[in-house]
């Protein structure tokens, strides 16, 4: 019975040494650990970040895809005199279902705009809530709260799982000190691009419509503004259509979007229309350096006539 009492404290013993000298270890390393997160994906990361340090009276939202994010830089905006303070908060891969979620939970909490510019992109948004996974992360995210690994009182709590993420989190980590984002949310990794093709990079889009969820989603943003008393726009990005389909199924899904902008009373700035020439692209979807200047110098004059209507 001793015996067996005794090899029963050593092995106790041994696994409290062994939790006391990784708790120190750990939190000797802890300032050089890669840094944990809740949030879905890197730009998500950083753009909240951005914007929890922002001044409240930012007058100008932009919400959307990727191609509004590469399309509008908030700096060039506002020297062009069309808003005094402007952030780019679109996110690559949204949807509208995302969209809510982001503006509701994530940008209205932090910034109060008068105008809030949602970028619609000409491409099929065919998902639900449930299948659509940026805003199935989002919703975690912000649900969560302050998670408790943050406020957890021993290292190895807070810094669970990093090293079997290792690999993932370092990437999100040299996105994140990339530099290609500005402060105010507009990303520049496509200024140098001219000519590229995204065939064959993602599976077939299929035909220009949006899903039963997504147009549900859109009209509870627009529903949203209203209530708030901010200004909504619905914009029409500018990318081309990767991919076979006709002009015929564009023009319908771009009708759709022209009445439900009526509907609703909101402007519809159809900014995929304009006949942009060909090397303002760095691919089919987004605009290269001087895309980006054309674009945001065309929805500063937009804008203008916004403000002064």
């Amino acid at each position: 019975m001793r015996t067996s009492r005794r090899k029963a404290w050593v092995v106790v013993s041994g696994v409290v040494c062994a939790l006391v000298f990784g708790e120190l270890a750990v939190r000797l390393l802890e300032p050089e650990l890669l840094v944990r997160s809740d949030w879905p994906t890197a730009e998500t990361d950083i753009k909240q970040e951005q914007l929890s340090s922002l001044p409240d009276d930012i007058e100008l939202v932009l919400i959307g895809s990727s191609q509004t994010e590469a399309a509008v830089d908030p700096v060039l905006l506002t020297s062009l005199a069309a808003v005094e303070r402007a952030y780019n908060a679109a996110l690559p891969f949204s949807t509208p279902i995302s969209d809510r979620i982001w503006l509701q939970d994530v940008v209205l909490g932090s910034v109060s705009p008068s105008i809030v510019v949602l970028g619609i992109p000409v491409w099929p948004t065919h998902t639900t809530e449930s299948d659509d996974p940026l805003a199935t992360g989002l919703k975690r995210a912000v649900s969560s709260g302050e998670s408790p690994w943050q406020t957890a009182s021993f290292a190895l709590e807070r810094s669970k799982g990093v090293l079997a993420d290792w690999d993932e989190r370092s990437s999100w980590q040299n996105l994140a000190n990339s530099g290609l984002w500005t402060d105010l949310g507009h990303f520049t990794g496509y200024y140098q691009r001219r000519g590229e093709t995204l065939e064959g990079q993602f599976p077939p889009y299929g035909q220009p419509r949006m899903s039963a969820s997504n147009l549900e989603a859109l009209i509870e943003t627009l529903e949203l503004l209203d209530a708030e008393g901010i200004t909504g726009v619905l914009m029409l990005e500018p990318g081309h259509y990767p991919g076979d389909v006709s002009e015929k199924d564009i023009a319908s899904f771009i009708d759709s979007i022209r009445v439900l902008a009526r509907e609703h009373d909101v402007p519809l700035w159809d900014t995929y229309s304009v006949d942009w020439d060909a090397s303002y692209f760095a691919d089919e979807a987004h605009f290269n350096r001087e895309g980006t200047q054309a674009f945001t110098k065309l929805l500063a004059e937009y804008l203008r006539e916004l403000v002064e209507a």
